[in-house]
């Protein structure tokens, strides 16, 4: 499960980042103590209860997606989870895909 998440996680967020590099209704913001608006669910953890949002950090020379959970950003490095305080959250900035994210939750 867990595997598979970060798969999922890492595969949307290189997706993202390409289109957030062309403004293409996603941008990165800083994290700032709370989940800003339109923050984009990157799938659940803990039986399905617990929403995690798409994050990323700089860590070791580069930059990798994570998953947002508890206020922190939790990347794959070296075979573990390395929890980070200082991160970007991926958010969705056009109206197209606010509208369908919202669909998507109903």
């Amino acid at each position: 499960m867990r595997r598979t998440l970060a798969i999922l996680l890492f595969g949307s967020a290189l997706t993202l980042q390409a289109a957030a590099n062309a403004h293409d209704g996603v941008e990165w913001r800083p994290w700032k103590g709370r989940l800003p608006a339109n923050a984009v669910r990157g799938g659940v953890d803990q039986n399905g209860r617990v929403p995690l949002y798409i994050c990323r950090a700089h860590y070791i020379n580069g930059v990798h997606p994570g998953k947002l959970l508890s206020g922190k950003c939790n990347i794959g490095w070296g075979g573990q989870e390395v929890v980070l305080h200082h991160f970007e959250v991926l958010v969705l900035t056009g109206r197209y895909y606010r509208e369908r994210d919202r669909e998507r939750d109903r």
